[in-house]
């Protein structure tokens, strides 16, 4: 009997400790996962559209939060508009913060030119479809759709936007906004 209790005693002291190896990984882990996390403040996005850090051309501002191979986020500031857009490789989602104005989406480019590897840009966009966007509004354009700002109907609209690399496999979406 003794023997039983003295095993019985090992098993348990042995599961404890198991137990508490696999909770420090876990915790190891989740500290690991913690440290990739970008928390951005409310006030820091208004800072950002204000500053507008990266001119990208007349018309259009762009600060950047993350950017890496999988995604990438920041706040955009447009005064005016300026040439339709193509991502081959990123999906865009953007979430307004200010301003009003009209988004083409779809169609086909209106002279397209390539400005970079998987980017075209043109003057326009023919057969797409408008969509009145302002603040509170959400507008999602998979990869290999076209996009335009077409018209800003306030000074100026500001939207926070995250890139999203396709996922290999990864299905492709409709165009979608909250108003409709």
């Amino acid at each position: 009997m003794k023997r039983i209790v003295i095993v019985a005693c090992g098993l348990l002291l042995a599961v404890e400790a198991l137990l508490l190896g696999t909770k420090a990984q876990a915790q190891a882990a989740t500290a690991a996962r913690e440290s990739q996390v970008t928390f951005v403040t409310a006030q820091q996005i208004d800072a950002a559209a204000r500053a507008a850090k990266a001119k990208l051309r007349d018309g259009v501002w762009y600060s950047t939060f993350d950017n890496n191979k999988l995604f990438s986020t920041g706040v955009v500031r447009r005064t005016f508009p300026t040439f339709a857009e193509e991502h081959a490789g990123w999906t865009d989602v953007w979430y307004v913060i200010g301003g009003e104005g009209t988004v083409v989406t779809g169609g086909s480019l209106v002279e397209p030119k390539t400005e970079s590897p998987g980017e075209l840009r043109g003057r326009g966009i023919s057969g797409g479809v408008e969509h009145h966007v302002a603040p509170g509004d959400v507008i999602t354009v998979p990869a290999g759709v076209p996009h335009w700002v077409s018209k800003i109907s306030s000074k100026e609209i500001v939207y926070l936007m995250v890139k999203i690399a396709p996922e290999k496999g990864g299905r492709a979406g409709a165009v979608s906004s909250t108003r409709k």
